[in-house]
Order: C-alpha cells, then sequence, then structure tokens
C-alpha cells in the first residue's frame, strides 16, 4: 500500500463532503451499496474469471480506495493483482434457501465496505443452483451511481458474451479516469466557488419557510373527515429538533407506479411541448405540493448526474450533483407554460454548470435549507420495461435514513414510472403517504387530460378525495 500511497491523488470536492455524511451516519446505518445483477446464459468458470479480471483492468475507479495520509483523505488506485479482488462462488440448494444465503454474503460485503481506506469497494459472487447461475456486483456508492449501474450491467454482459464466443469485447474507450474527473471537478469549483456561493444564496434567499408537518396532516384529516384513521400528535418542531428528526433512521418506503395510457400521454405532451417527461414529473411534483398544502412557494431539491460531456458516460464513478428547484406558483398560468418553466429552469442550472457538489463549499447552509424542504427528488432512467420485483404490493418496507421529510425515488422504464416514496416515519404516517401518493396519481392523471388548464384548478385537491376526479 505504501507504494501506491505515492501515487495518491485528491479525492474530488464532492468525494469528501460524501465521506464526512459516511463518518457521522457510521453508528446508526450499514454503507450504501448499488447492486447490479445478471444472469449468466451458460456457466463457464474460466470465462467468469477472464471476465471479472478485463473488468476491473479496463475500470481503475473500481479499485479505488480513500486512505488517510498526513491526516488529509486522499484517493488511491489498488493494483489489478489485489488479491481481495476475487469472483465467490455460493451454491444454494433451493428458493427457501436463497435468500438468508444472498443476505449474509451482502452483509459481509457491507462490513468490508465500512472500511473505506483499505476497500476493496466493490464485491462480486456468483449464486449457482435452481438451474441458475446468477452474477451479482456490489459497489459502495461513494464510486458508482444509478448511470454507473446501468454501465456496469451492459459491459459485464458484452465481455462475458464475447469470451464465451472466443471473441475479444468490442467497448467503447473509456476516456477519463476518475482522479481525472475529480481534477476537473475540483479546478472548476475553486475557480467559480464565489460566483456559485452568490448565484444560490441569492436564487433561494426568499424560500426559507420552515417545513410544517401539520400542513400535511391538516390536508390529511380534510380529505378523509370520515375514515376513522387516528393520526398520532406530533408537537411543533424547532429547527434543532427538525434536524435531529430528519437524520434518524426511522424512515419506511411506499411504491406506486404510472403506466398505460397516463403515461403514454405525458411522452407525447412531453414531446409536443419540447420538454421532457423528467421536466413534466419535476412539475407535477411541485403541483402536488401546491394543491395538497396550498403553497405557493415551493422549495424542490434534486439529485443530478453529471453526465453532460460526453466523456463521462463509459466513467463508472459517483458523479452525482444536486440542484434546487424554488418555483413559485401562480394560479393563472396553465400546466403547459408551468412545466415549460420548469424545464428550462432545470435546463438552465445544468447547462450553465450551477451543480452543488458541496453546501459547506459554497458556505450554504445546508441544514436550513433541508429544513425549508418538503420532498427530496432523484430521478433515474432504466432502458427497460418495469420488472415485476417493482410492480407496487401496498406494503410499507423500512429503509434507510433519508434526511428528508419525503424522498421520492423515481424510475422512468420504457412503459412507466415507478415512485418509491421514501418518508420519515415520525413525520407521516402510511395512511397520509398512501393519499399523497394517489393525489400525485389522481392530478397526473387530471393534468395529462388538458394541459391547457390553470395550475389553480388544482387546489381542488384539499377538498375531500371523495369530491376530486
Amino acid at each position: 500500500m505504501d507504494e501506491t500511497i505515492n501515487n495518491s491523488s485528491e479525492p474530488s470536492i464532492g468525494q469528501i463532503e460524501y465521506l464526512k455524511y459516511l463518518q457521522a451516519m457510521s453508528a446508526v446505518q450499514k454503507p450504501s451499496f448499488i447492486l447490479t445483477e445478471l444472469e449468466l446464459p451458460q456457466m463457464d468458470i474460466t470465462v467468469a474469471e477472464k471476465t471479472v479480471q478485463y473488468f476491473i483492468q479496463r475500470h481503475d475507479s473500481l479499485r479505488t480506495v480513500f486512505p488517510l495520509v498526513d491526516n488529509e483523505v486522499r484517493q488511491v488506485v489498488l493494483p489489478v493483482s489485489d488479491t481481495r479482488f476475487r469472483l465467490e462462488y455460493i451454491t444454494v440448494a433451493g428458493d427457501i434457501e436463497t435468500a438468508p444465503i444472498r443476505k449474509k454474503c451482502f452483509d459481509r460485503a457491507a462490513e468490508t465496505f465500512a472500511n473505506i481506506e483499505k476497500g476493496p469497494l466493490f464485491k462480486m459472487f456468483i449464486f449457482r443452483g435452481n438451474g441458475t447461475n446468477l452474477f451479482s456486483f456490489l459497489i459502495h456508492h461513494i464510486i458508482c451511481d444509478e448511470w454507473s449501474d446501468k454501465l456496469i450491467r451492459q459491459e459485464l454482459a458484452v465481455i462475458y458474451a464475447a469470451f464465451l464466443t472466443g471473441q475479444e469485447p468490442v467497448l467503447p474507450p473509456v476516456k477519463v479516469k476518475l482522479k481525472d474527473y475529480c481534477e476537473r471537478q475540483n479546478r472548476w469549483l475553486r475557480e467559480q466557488q464565489g460566483m456559485l456561493s452568490q448565484f444560490w444564496k441569492n436564487k433561494l434567499a426568499s424560500f426559507d419557510t420552515m417545513f410544517d408537518a401539520d400542513i400535511f396532516r391538516k390536508s390529511y384529516r380534510q380529505r378523509h373527515p370520515q375514515a376513522g384513521i387516528r393520526l398520532n400528535d406530533r408537537p411543533s418542531l424547532a429547527a434543532v429538533e427538525l434536524s435531529a428528526i430528519l437524520d434518524r433512521p426511522d424512515a419506511s418506503a411506499y411504491r406506486s407506479t404510472i403506466t398505460g395510457p397516463v403515461f403514454e400521454q405525458m411522452r407525447q405532451i412531453a414531446f409536443a411541448g419540447k420538454y421532457t417527461v423528467p421536466s413534466f414529473v419535476y412539475a407535477a411534483l411541485a403541483l402536488l405540493l401546491y394543491a395538497y398544502t396550498g403553497q405557493k412557494k415551493v422549495l424542490i431539491p434534486a439529485l443530478v448526474a453529471d453526465r453532460f460531456e460526453r466523456d463521462y458516460h463509459q466513467l463508472i464513478g459517483c458523479l452525482l450533483g444536486s440542484v434546487y428547484l424554488p418555483l413559485a406558483i401562480n394560479e393563472d398560468e396553465t400546466i403547459d407554460d408551468f412545466v415549460n418553466n420548469v424545464h428550462q429552469e432545470i435546463f438552465m442550472l445544468i447547462t450553465e454548470g450551477k451543480l452543488i457538489f458541496s453546501h459547506n463549499f459554497l458556505s450554504l447552509e445546508g441544514d436550513k435549507l433541508r429544513n425549508c424542504c418538503d420532498l427530496y427528488v432523484n430521478y433515474f432512467r432504466k432502458g427497460e420495461d418495469i420488472p415485476d420485483s417493482l410492480q407496487p404490493d401496498g406494503q410499507h418496507h423500512p429503509v434507510n435514513a433519508i434526511h428528508y421529510p419525503i424522498y421520492c425515488m423515481i424510475t422512468e422504464h420504457d412503459n412507466g414510472l415507478v415512485f418509491n416514496w421514501k418518508y420519515n416515519q415520525y413525520i407521516f404516517e402510511p395512511p397520509m403517504i398512501e393519499d399523497i401518493a394517489a393525489c400525485f396519481d389522481a392530478l397526473v392523471t387530471k393534468a395529462v387530460s388538458d394541459v391547457q388548464q390553470t395550475v389553480g384548478q388544482f387546489r381542488r385537491l384539499s377538498q375531500p378525495a371523495s369530491q376530486y376526479s
């Protein structure tokens, strides 16, 4: 390791921010990782081993760890020859046995990921049994994002298939290494630090109303006066108390979808209006907050992948920044105009390089801003139909801390949208989240029926659910 450390480099400013977060949360939750899986058409151990070696040689970002050197976090790429980069073969006897064995393997991987200084930060398993060979690739979130997840799946499939037929894999070149990306990001941020800091301070100056759970609870009671569901009392929260509650690891998730004719109408409207499906969804979420709570100023933070340069398309890494969408509601504006304005706002923030990689670096009060947000959005696309495993099951599943009242993870598939409504259990209760998801579904259905309706027409959502259509 000593020789490798001599070739260390500076992590990105965004990575350092994430490392601080991991350290702060290490006592209450395991490291976050992304799981990529593909079923191998036929099992050939020699080909599998060759595939792994080729893949980790091609992507040195996979071999990255973050040791402390002279009390500073550094980024180090381990050699391909590191014996810990091995593929593990796990035999399972049947379906009943598979789940606990997989969990044990994944927990073991998470324990390894917790030591971010030594790593490795990825683990590989092949689960064999029941006539299948499932390749499972687990990678720490600090060196992987959803874009990388898709890239990993595609490249492993291409490499394995090529070697299986005695061919060499044909893949686009990896033009930028992770350390090069980090150097570019740091240089840009240091050059633009003052401008970016002032830009966001000016833009967010009037969006300073603290989140109030009582508004949601009042709306729920108005919409369901005869439901007979008693909501637990919640006292009003000071800023410090709210921050502490948002960081608690007590969160659940509820899933809903938008598919069929409504999704197709949304795509057609987006194309005709010269905006995008994501822009429509962001606008619809803002309308949901307005319609459900009556708020006319909405602040939505969103995760954005920094993949706008083509050279970054083949890079495995966590290239994530964030933006805020501070939206003022004009009730006389049409839905079409509102969506277009949201689209233009997103386009400006992205094309003009306004991504936030570190609140601290820009002297932005991250906790204060977070306390003024109702929901956080993470939107990404997968080029496949919605799998059966992501269909709504009506259940509420436990998840790790989400740090916002609601964290809406949205996946756009070829045949629809999947919404994973993650929520803080202290602030929201299952019936409330189900009602919010139902309201959103009704709102989108109504919006796509006529985008010339005015925004003000959607305020009726605060009325009893039976009266809204």
